[in-house]
Formats: structure tokens, C-alpha cells, sequence
């Protein structure tokens, strides 16, 4: 049986749920009107089932996982991924500046300011301390637009790497063993 790479990706997720789902007891509760050697034997049994169960759905799902990483790396499927963890990263980084508030006044401003501050003293009967500094924006405004334009054009390529991740992940396929399709209609994921 074949799947595409998106829904070996889903069936996946359902692998990992019904494995979650699965509890592994290991003790019993006998109550003093209960058979000990029948509960004991019963939860022995469920136990067993259900251990067997585990063991077999990681053993799919891990032979999933190697196929679809096998045949994703054949599609060039990592590299689309890492263009696209760098495009979230930068523009993680410049967003920000695509949307400052405070720029860098022009010289006579930014002249002034500083000639205030050499200014800047104390009255006698003043608690305050005279300012040896100020803070000023460092960005020139008209850098902006160039961090908008940068932004944009990075969504518009993400998107076109999602596009392409998209259709690499139903175009590209792996295929099931005899085994693997038992036990996952076995256990009712296919």
C-alpha cells in the first residue's frame, strides 16, 4: 500500500495517539471476593496484548519515518525546510525594524540634544542627579522601507517554499510492507 508523504505524515500522528492511548498496566487490584489467580492471569493477559500492541505500532512507526525520510531527502525536501527556518529567523530579526517608531533625529536635532545635555545642571536644592546621557533612536526613518520591502519579499518567498513543500508532499510516496498494512488495519489506522 502506498502513501503520500503528507499522509504518512498523518498517519503517523494517529500511530503516536493510538501508542499514547495504549495503557501498559503492570498490577492488578484483587478484590476479597475476586479469584487471585484469575485476575492475575486476565491482567497478565491484557498486559501482554497490550505490550505486544506498543512494540508492533513503534515498530511501524518508526519504519514510516525512516521511508518518509528517505524519500523526502530524495525530493530535496530538508533544504526547502532550512530556506524556510532561515526566512522565519530573518524575518524574526527585521520585522521589528520594519516597524520602528523611534529614528535617529537629523544632525542639527541630534547637535542640539547633546549641547542641552552639556548644558544640564543641577539646582542647589535638587535631589536629581545631572543626566550624562540621553537615548536617541539610531535608525535613519528612510532605512524603513527597505525593511518592509525585505519583509514582503521574504512572506512572498515563504509562500512559495510552502507551496513547493506542499506539492513534494503529495507528489512523493512511500510504500507499506504486507506486515506494516496488517498491523496498522489490525489496530484500525487504515
Amino acid at each position: 500500500m502506498k502513501f503520500t508523504l503528507r499522509k504518512a505524515n498523518a498517519l503517523q500522528l494517529l500511530i503516536n495517539e493510538q501508542i499514547a492511548s495504549t495503557s501498559i498496566q503492570t498490577q492488578v487490584s484483587v478484590g476479597k471476593y475476586d479469584d487471585p489467580v484469575a485476575a492475575v492471569i486476565h491482567a497478565g493477559t491484557i498486559f501482554q496484548a497490550s505490550l505486544d500492541k506498543t512494540k508492533s505500532l513503534l515498530e511501524v512507526l518508526y519504519s514510516i519515518r525512516e521511508k518518509v525520510a528517505g524519500e523526502g531527502h530524495k525530493a530535496g525536501i530538508p533544504k526547502i525546510l532550512s530556506e524556510v527556518a532561515h526566512i522565519d529567523k530573518l524575518t524574526g530579526v527585521l520585522k521589528p525594524l520594519a516597524t520602528l517608531s523611534a529614528f535617529a533625529p537629523t544632525e542639527e536635532v541630534l547637535l542640539a540634544a547633546h549641547a542641552d545635555l552639556k548644558k544640564d545642571q543641577v539646582s542647589a536644592n535638587s535631589y536629581s542627579q545631572p543626566r550624562n546621557a540621553f537615548t536617541t533612536g539610531a535608525i535613519p526613518q528612510g532605512w524603513i522601507p527597505s525593511y518592509v520591502a525585505e519583509v514582503s519579499a521574504l512572506r512572498k518567498k515563504k509562500q512559495s517554499l510552502s507551496d513547493k513543500l506542499l506539492e513534494l508532499n503529495i507528489r512523493h510516496e512511500i510504500e507499506l510492507s504486507d506486515v506494516e498494512e496488517a498491523i496498522l488495519k489490525q489496530y484500525d489506522l487504515i
